[in-house]
Formats: C-alpha cells, sequence, structure tokens
C-alpha cells in the first residue's frame, strides 16, 4: 500500500512539473525551471546567490588536447566537464576558460585544484577550460615579452574552437586573476563572437604606468617575476595532453621554449615610455598594455566585471579600467592584497549565469561599483555606489606644519594641520637609502612573494613624517589621496616615496596605501587616456626635467585609492622618504643628499584627503584635538554627530 501511495506521488509530482514546463517560455535555462520544482525562494545580491541557478552535478571528466592556431601553433587545452557516473553529460554547456601564463597544471594540480571554486560553477553547469599560453606549459611557440598581438589572436582562436564543440551551447566566458585578468582584456578586443563575458581580477591597466610609475623603476619585481616565468618556461616541463602518452611533443614544445625573451631583460632597457625595443624597433608599450586597446575591448561590448582589492598592486588600474571602457561593466574592491584567494565563487555564478545563460538574476541592476571600507576595529564593511569617485566626496587639505616636540628617535617628526600656514617654514632631509616599506609589499605579493606590512614606524623613524593630533571623531576616506609638495634638491634628479599611515593610541604606525615620484618626471602632460582627474606623468623621454638646483620646484602625485576609517583616537600621518630598498630602484648618491621640503605660505607642502563627511564628523571642528573651527572648502560647518555608516 505504501508503495503504490509513492507512485502515485511520483505521478502526480512529474505531472505538476510536466504541467509547469507547458507554462514557460521556450528556451528557459534549467537551472530556473529546476527551481520550479524545488526551491522557491529566490535572492541574488552581493554575496548572496539562491534559488535562480541549481547546483546539478558532483563529478567531472576531464580531457586535455592540442588546439591548431592558424598559424599552425599547437596550444595545450584543458578541458573539464561535469559527469554522471564516470560519463560526461550530454547537455550542451557554456564554457568558461582561462589563458594561462603559469602551466595549466603544475605539479600535478590542474585549475580545478588551483582554484577550487571554479568546482562550484562546474557543479552548476558550466564546461571549464584551461589553455597554456603560446611559449609556456606544453604549448608550442616562444614569448617575445608579454602581452603578445599573437597571444590575443590565439584567444580568439581558442574561444571560437570552444564555442563549435558538440558539447558547447555555443556562449563563452573567460575567468582568471592577474595575468590571467589581463589576457581577457586582450581576448576582447579581437572581438570573438562567441565571447559572452568575462571576469578580470587584479588586473594591469598601464604597463608603462605599473613598471615606471611616476618614472620609479619596479626593478624588484620585475627580477622576480621575470625570474620565475623564465625558469617555468624554460626548466619546468608543461603538463602532457593524452594524445602525448610518451611526452615527445611536450619536450619539442619545451625547446621552443628556450627562445623565449627574458621579461627583465627586455623592459629593463625601456625606461621611457616611447623608448623604442633593440630588437624589434617598436615602441612596445604602445601594443603591450589594455590601455592601448581600450577603443577595441568598448566596442566589442563584452561584459565586464572587475574585482581588485586595496592592497592590490593593480588597485588603481580597475578604477581606470573602469572609468575608460563603455562596456556594459561591474567593479568590486575587497580589503585584499594580489595573493588573496577570493573566488567570489556568488559573483562568478550570478554574473555568467545572466550573461551566458540569460537567467535574469537583476545583477546588471544593481549599483555597478561595491567597495570594502576598512578600518583597524573592523568598521566600515560592504558598500556600494553608482559614481566613482563618490559623488559625496569632500577634499581636505592637511598641511605640512612645523614639528610640535623633538622625538629623539625620528630624523623629523612634523605636524599635519588643517591650517594653511601662515609665515615661512621648511625642513631638512638627508636622503637614507636604506629605507623601505618591507619585503612583503603588494609589489612583491604581486609577483608571488609574501604580504605583510610591519609597523611602518622603524621606516617612518628614517623618513620626514608629518602628523595629525589625536582624532576625537571617526574620519573616513574613500577615494584617491593627492599629495603636493615643494622641494628644492643640490641634486639634478631624486625619488619620492610617500606613504599614508594610520597611528593607533599605542604608536602602532599602519601602512594604509602610498605613492612615489621621480623628480625629474613631474612634469604633466597631455593625457592619454581619462585619468580620473589625477596629476599624469606621461613619462616619454622628451617629458624629463632635471631639478633646478636648491630651487624650490613643486611635485604633485597621487596615492593608490584606499577607503579607510581613520578611527577617534587615531592620528593620520604622512611619511616621505628618498628610497623603498625592497621595492624600486633608486639610484644611490654619495654622499647622500640633503634635500629642502618647504611649507611656507608661498610654497605650501600637503596631503588632499577624499573625506566622506556623512559617515566622519561633519565638519572640522572636533576632529583634531586642539584645532580652532576652520571652513574648508564645501564641508558642513554645523557641529553635528557623524551619519551612521
Amino acid at each position: 500500500m505504501k508503495l503504490r501511495v509513492r507512485n502515485l506521488q511520483k505521478c502526480f509530482w512529474t505531472l505538476l512539473i510536466l504541467a509547469s514546463l507547458l507554462t514557460v517560455p521556450l528556451g528557459t535555462p534549467i537551472d530556473v525551471l529546476a527551481n520550479s520544482a524545488g526551491e522557491t525562494e529566490l535572492v541574488s545580491t552581493h554575496g548572496m546567490y539562491k534559488g535562480y541557478s541549481q547546483k546539478r552535478y558532483d563529478e567531472w571528466v576531464k580531457t586535455s588536447q592540442y588546439v591548431t592556431m592558424p598559424d599552425e601553433t599547437k596550444i595545450a587545452v584543458d578541458i573539464f566537464r561535469p559527469s554522471i557516473g564516470g560519463v560526461p553529460v550530454g547537455e550542451k554547456l557554456p564554457v568558461l576558460w582561462t589563458h594561462a601564463r603559469y602551466h595549466r597544471s603544475f605539479e600535478g594540480r590542474t585549475m580545478l585544484e588551483a582554484d577550487p571554486w571554479l568546482k562550484e560553477l562546474l557543479f552548476h553547469g558550466y564546461v571549464i577550460a584551461v589553455a597554456d599560453a603560446r611559449g609556456s606549459g606544453a604549448s608550442f611557440g616562444s614569448r617575445y615579452g608579454e602581452f603578445m598581438e599573437q597571444e590575443a589572436r590565439d584567444a580568439y582562436t581558442i574561444t571560437e574552437w570552444l564555442a563549435s564543440q558538440p558539447w558547447s551551447s555555443g556562449s563563452v566566458g573567460m575567468y582568471g586573476k592577474s595575468y590571467l585578468g589581463i589576457s581577457q582584456l586582450f581576448a576582447a578586443s579581437e572581438h570573438p563572437p562567441s565571447l559572452k563575458a568575462i571576469f578580470p581580477q587584479m588586473t594591469m591597466f598601464d604597463s608603462y604606468g605599473f613598471l615606471y610609475d611616476g618614472g620609479v623603476f619596479k626593478k624588484p619585481f620585475l627580477e622576480l617575476w621575470g625570474n620565475r616565468v623564465n625558469h617555468l618556461d624554460k626548466m619546468v616541463p608543461g603538463a602532457k595532453v593524452d594524445e602525448d602518452r610518451d611526452g615527445i611533443l611536450r619536450d619539442q614544445a619545451m625547446k621552443e621554449h628556450q627562445q623565449n625573451v627574458d621579461p627583465y631583460t627586455l623592459w629593463s632597457r625601456m625606461p621611457y615610455r616611447d623608448s623604442l625595443d633593440a630588437g624589434t624597433k617598436q615602441a612596445l608599450y604602445e601594443t603591450r598594455s589594455p590601455s592601448s586597446r581600450l577603443k577595441e575591448i568598448s566596442s566589442s561590448q563584452v561584459p565586464v566585471y572587475h574585482l581588485t582589492g586595496w592592497y592590490d598592486l593593480w588597485v588603481k588600474d580597475a578604477f581606470l579600467l573602469y572609468q575608460n571602457l563603455d562596456n556594459p561593466q561591474k567593479i568590486m574592491i575587497g580589503p585584499w592584497s594580489h595573493g588573496n584567494k577570493q573566488g567570489i565563487v556568488q559573483e562568478h555564478l550570478r554574473w555568467y549565469d545572466y550573461h551566458l545563460k540569460g537567467i535574469d538574476n537583476g545583477i546588471m541592476k544593481e549599483d555597478p561599483i561595491v567597495y570594502y571600507t576598512m578600518s583597524s576595529s573592523g568598521k566600515g564593511g560592504w558598500r556600494t555606489s553608482k559614481e566613482w569617485p563618490l559623488p559625496e566626496q569632500k577634499p581636505m587639505r592637511f598641511y605640512f606644519g612645523p614639528e610640535l616636540a623633538k622625538h629623539p628617535q625620528f630624523v623629523h617628526q612634523g605636524s599635519l594641520r588643517i591650517q594653511p600656514p601662515t609665515s615661512s617654514g621648511q625642513d631638512l632631509y638627508t636622503v637614507d637609502y636604506t629605507t623601505t616599506s618591507g619585503p612583503g609589499s603588494r609589489w612583491n605579493n604581486g609577483a608571488g612573494g609574501d604580504f605583510h606590512y610591519p609597523d611602518m614606524t622603524t621606516n617612518d623613524q628614517k623618513g620626514l613624517t608629518y602628523t595629525t593630533p589625536p582624532l576625537t571623531a571617526d574620519l573616513e576616506v574613500t577615494g584617491h589621496p593627492v599629495v603636493s609638495v615643494t622641494v628644492s634638491s643640490p641634486v639634478e634628479d631624486l625619488d619620492l616615496f610617500v606613504y599614508l599611515e594610520d597611528v593607533n593610541e599605542q604608536g602602532y604606525s599602519r601602512y594604509i596605501t602610498e605613492g612615489s615620484l621621480r623628480a625629474s618626471s613631474r612634469n604633466e602632460t597631455k593625457l592619454l587616456y581619462d585619468n580620473l582627474g589625477l596629476p599624469f606623468h606621461r613619462g616619454n623621454q622628451s617629458d624629463k626635467q632635471p631639478l633646478p638646483l636648491n630651487k624650490p620646484t613643486e611635485m604633485k602625485l597621487s596615492l593608490l585609492p584606499t577607503s579607510y576609517i581613520f578611527e577617534e583616537g587615531h592620528r593620520i600621518r604622512i611619511t616621505i622618504t628618498g628610497a623603498d630598498a625592497d621595492n624600486a630602484l633608486t639610484e644611490v648618491i654619495t654622499p647622500s643628499p640633503t634635500i629642502t621640503m618647504w611649507r611656507s605660505q608661498d610654497h605650501p607642502s600637503y596631503v588632499e584627503l577624499p573625506v566622506i563627511p556623512k559617515r566622519s564628523a561633519r565638519n572640522v571642528c572636533g576632529i583634531l584635538q586642539g584645532h580652532p573651527l576652520i571652513k574648508l572648502g564645501t564641508l558642513s560647518l554645523s557641529c553635528t554627530k557623524p551619519e551612521a555608516s
């Protein structure tokens, strides 16, 4: 009797489901249909996704093969398909792939083991694919530097090949971080018809603007990263494809890799944006950056979801991409460094479900900007905005002031105040070439190293510091700080490194963000792209201008963006040094020059912070102990409590 009841129940639910299928439009994705017989709650918002997409599989089958490019170069590709009982499912599914630079499989770990969040996408009904970039892994060919035009054309071919396979629905997306994110932008610039969405994480915008930021060469990064990829390409065998059982093809490919040009040798010989490469006689920076393909990427109209972190080396780059592209876009900025394993499964699922499966989960109706506001104690959290910079931000200047009290351990400990200087003032600083933000910096982390900023006090003690009194209310800074300094120097060139720090009640100085500028690169020039209204230093050889000796000269630079709450009782600090020994190449001059930092009425020096009044004290009164009420720009002057976050 129980068996008959169960059979009747099954028949009832079967008829109910069939009836529901007759009432839905033809072509409705199976993930949505499954919801009619199961979960009824629909949730789609940042970090939460429920009901729209179902986890339908729990295993997969991997195959690998060579795909031949139009120039006959063979590219190694891994393909992961959902399976049932060891047999790939027969349903045509969307495909997500990445253009891998660091071997599609390394030390026996496939991409699914390296990035486990990909399994969730596969289980939700996606095919996952990984291709070794030309000249790396088991792929044939050689590499003349990074981001070759041929590599972008390869991405077009691979995308369309994946779309044409019998197990593919014809809709293709891309995923990946760092190099694997940058390669997505180059792929989109080639306009493959089947590429429906990309999700570049922590990606570079302008190769010259990164390697020679403000004219300062990121030599340690390029050496570390270049050595690692050289070793991978030339010394570490890639994973064989299925057809290459004895590894003969893989070994032949590796012989071709021996022709790869060392990245450090190539890029270190081109110190200017318009430098010509000795081998090709070309200005490679003009073709090897996403910034050089903005028009092509925009015209593709491929939807782009940018992801970065406030401590990523390319956090500003994500905003520049967002600002300069006309594609359908979203951007998310979290409290992460480059090395954080942030899969953000829900966001990937929401993005690809919408663009590759046609599931209307509302992701494109939300505010396009999602960001995390940090603090030392956990205040802040996730927020959204329709615009960047935030429309409510108010620029608040903090001027460099005189020392309030001589500290025995500090070379200099000046004040940071909201009153403009009313008299003459200057500070002397003898450059200390041992100053450093440490080997655990965002730059080192981007090349595969550790990430850990220590108490910055040790570095601060060797530099020029300017610090506020303790804050008597929280102050939120969200956006791009800008620093303007006036210096005079007995030498024609020098490097300046500027750090924004949060000093707590115990004196611990926490790194927040930074910027750098070589004095000879200080001239602001014609914009090559929308630079968010920030100082722009192009870097052509003709832009170089030595410092006039011992003459006050203004230098203006932006710091990397941040979103941070300086809490009540803490102090804001600006530290300036003449070197960052672990992270940049600065010429050592003997004897060390003594520079003059001006902070006078005629030559003020200051940092301009993008303050968010509604989440800070609404005015300057009461923020800084001992400071009088001073009207500043458009900040409100009513002494009210800050609005709740």
